[in-house]
């Protein structure tokens, strides 16, 4: 039988990963941003902060992603 604090927490895994992939999916188009950037020659320091910043809050989702996998098993049981 689950429990509803598990399936609270299963819930909440889930919307994070789901979260977690749309950051993913912004980042890979400001990739794509840069990129064309850097092929016109363009020297916008702009977006390339703006990407730097993305890849750092980036960063850090995923560890906390990371942590949160790997407890959520043993909250679980």
């Amino acid at each position: 039988m689950v429990s509803a604090s598990s399936t609270s927490a299963k819930n909440l895994f889930v919307e994070s990963k789901l979260r977690l992939a749309d950051r993913v999916q912004v980042n890979v188009n400001n990739i794509a941003a840069v990129a064309r950037q850097i092929q016109r020659g363009s020297k916008s320091n702009e977006v390339l902060m703006s990407a730097a910043r993305n890849f750092v809050i980036q960063e850090a989702a995923i560890e906390n992603s990371e942590t949160v996998s790997i407890g959520l098993p043993s909250f679980m049981y």
